[in-house]
């Protein structure tokens, strides 16, 4: 007799996997993966197959680091509860950085969506200047956006400060969007420039099969619940998928591993799954499905993100190139910007000024200073 116990909640209770354990039981959590869950010492017999998942979220921003030399990084985050992701994967990132590379210099700024009218855009932008030019954003549009056009209004050019949105991606209406319909929507679209966005690529079919189950979706909806969507979530297209995949391991499995909770979920664990109206998703080896990532620049002609690179833990443990597109820089030499601090403009060549906040010198500054000894010595050695 198979033993299993589903879980569709928003949230991944590590004492399902505790009872698992005890109870020898099959869990399949399809709600969000919190990484409490990736222990197969206390969870021996959980799999994760939700649709987010924060361990991912922590090796991407790791290999971006390392890709563009950067170490010393600002991560502003919302924590007004809206949405728990942007908490949940801040703490994550941060617990990742920690472990892998405990080098990096990682400082948290709290935002507050619910008072994003007032919050103090200037004064953390200034902060966080004093140190880098990297900023990780994680929170709702009007966030990103907010800190984009401030600093712009504050003298920062496209191309001084990078920005890169970390966003829950399909089916979660969250996506940064430059356009609000006020007189900031061109300082917007010019800032975006600089904007990256982090979030799982889109891999569900779009073919006849998919649209013919999510059409049986809504209208199952429509009639039994009386509930009319445009279309189902990605909860819902998880738990669909996750009793196909099982099906797929119950139809391999022999009588044994069909009646231990543990063995048939070791079955899950290095594993790729695939099914006619599904996309292509890996386990990993500790229970957890991982997305594929992309990382999007915004292209201002097309006025959209385009993915740029690719993170799939199935096919390489490093970033890869997507064909086609380049991460098109808004620096003037096209190259990715070192993390050190700048005065506004100075990356781009268009300051036109050094602003009170500015504390680091610029570069002519530092010739000046260097000039000043040699100017000196020779009055002395004049006047002598």
């Amino acid at each position: 007799m198979l033993k299993q116990f589903g879980s569709a909640g928003c949230d991944a209770n590590p004492i399902f996997g505790q009872l698992g354990r005890e109870w020898d039981m099959l869990v399949v959590n399809t709600g969000s993966v919190h990484s409490s869950l990736r222990d197969r010492t206390s969870s021996p017999s959980t799999i994760a197959l939700g649709p987010l998942q924060f361990e991912i979220y922590g090796s991407t921003t790791r290999l971006i680091l390392e890709k563009f030399g950067w170490t010393s990084i600002a991560y502003v985050y919302d924590t007004s509860g809206r949405l728990p992701f942007h908490s949940l994967v801040f703490q994550r990132i941060r617990l990742h950085l920690k472990e892998t590379v405990p080098h990096i210099q990682l400082v948290p700024f709290r935002a507050n969506a619910s008072e994003i009218r007032q919050a103090p855009y200037s004064s953390i932008l200034r902060q966080i200047t004093k140190f880098t030019r990297i900023i990780f954003v994680s929170g709702a549009h009007p966030l990103i956006r907010s800190l984009v056009v401030q600093a712009r209004k504050d003298g920062w050019a496209v191309g001084d400060l990078v920005w890169i949105a970390l966003q829950p991606g399909l089916g979660f209406k969250t996506s940064a969007l430059w356009e609000q319909n006020d007189t900031d929507d061109m300082v917007a679209l010019q800032g975006f420039r600089s904007l990256l966005k982090i979030q799982p690529c889109i891999q569900r079919p779009n073919n006849s099969q998919t649209l013919g189950l999510l059409n049986q979706f809504i209208n199952y909806t429509k009639v039994n619940y009386n509930v009319t969507y445009e279309e189902p979530n990605e909860f819902v297209f998880t738990g669909f998928t996750a009793v196909l995949w099982l099906a797929q391991i119950l139809h391999k499995a022999g009588t044994k591993e069909a009646h231990s909770g543990k063995l048939l979920a070791s079955q899950f664990l290095n594993r790729s799954f695939s099914t006619p109206n599904t996309a292509h998703y890996y386990v990993d080896e500790q229970g957890e499905r991982q997305n594929r990532m992309c990382i999007m620049t915004f292209n201002v002609a097309s006025r959209s993100f385009e993915s740029a690179l690719l993170y799939s833990r199935e096919i390489s443990k490093d970033l890869l190139p997507v064909d086609g597109t380049n991460m098109n820089w808004a620096t003037l030499d096209g190259l990715p910007p070192s993390d050190h601090p700048v005065c506004p403009g100075a990356s781009s060549g268009t300051s036109s000024g050094y602003p009170p906040f500015c504390t680091r010198d610029s570069g002519w500054r530092n010739v000046v200073r260097g000039l000043i000894p040699c100017i000196l010595y020779y009055l002395q050695a004049s006047a002598q």
